[in-house]
């Protein structure tokens, strides 16, 4: 059983602008997976659980046009699948759930919406998220370290400490555009070929910026195009795992039916 419940209440409200408290809490688990089901002789495994709890706020003003979003997390996993390794006198099976962790942190949001007048009029839409994140491996049930090559006190593998993310769009008439960017701080990461076996390594930051439009010509036909990486950065997402370069697509999108 594992049960989830929410509230939101309403704290001021009126023409469009209001404000709202919202707070939720719930556990989770996740089974073994194959591989881990396979390569042991515990028939007591069980699965990863969780507890997790956010609180926020939402306050929208401007007639609607201005929104604002904080939100507060905390995350506790307990009972984490590992194979045991040299933790042989944690347990006498090759995997177990013995190993825990945490996550906490806090998530700001905003959006801005308008209407100007370029001859045409043009409506303009603006969102930009941040996350601050903060990690920590715990300590292995009934012990005082964590499995190799991990120390209690580190943090949590491609769980980076400060992620962003924008969004820009444009529309008028037959027209509409966009761009995007995101990113993320540095990172823990594992070594692409040996996973925890080769050691562990820190995977830089980056940020990338995409970007695209399209017209709409008659009822039916839109043509369209966009770039990725339009700043053609060189970067990770995930550690030896390069991404493309600048990209480009364009093509013609044509509706059937009435």
């Amino acid at each position: 059983v594992n049960p989830k419940a929410g509230v939101a209440r309403f704290v001021r409200s009126s023409e469009g602008s209001f404000t709202k408290l919202r707070a939720s809490a719930g556990s989770g688990i996740r089974p073994p997976d194959a591989f881990e089901i396979a390569f042991t002789d515990n028939p007591s495994l069980e699965p990863e659980r969780s507890r997790s709890f956010e609180a926020g706020i939402d306050h929208s003003f401007a007639a609607g046009r201005v929104a604002v979003e904080a939100t507060g997390f905390h995350n506790r996993y307990d009972d984490l699948i590992i194979a045991v390794g040299s933790f042989g006198t944690s347990s006498r099976y090759r995997t177990d759930n013995i190993s825990n962790a945490r996550a906490q942190g806090l998530e700001l949001a905003g959006t801005a919406r308008g209407r100007v007048t370029w001859g045409v009029p043009v409506d303009l839409l603006l969102r930009v998220s941040l996350t601050f994140l903060d990690t920590e491996i715990l300590a292995v049930d009934g012990g005082t370290g964590a499995p190799p090559p991990f120390t209690p006190g580190e943090s949590l593998l491609r769980r980076p400490a400060r992620q962003f993310a924008a969004e820009w769009t444009v529309r008028s008439g037959r027209f509409n555009a966009f761009a995007t960017a995101g990113g993320r701080s540095e990172t823990r990461d594992v070594d692409p070929s040996f996973g925890t076996f080769g050691g562990l390594f820190d995977a830089p930051g980056y940020a990338t910026v995409n970007a695209g439009a399209a017209w709409r010509i008659g009822r039916r036909v839109e043509v369209f195009g966009r770039v990725t990486n339009l700043l053609d950065r060189d970067y990770e997402e995930a550690l030896g795992f390069p991404a493309p370069g600048r990209g480009g697509m364009a093509g013609l999108r044509i509706a059937a039916g009435r």
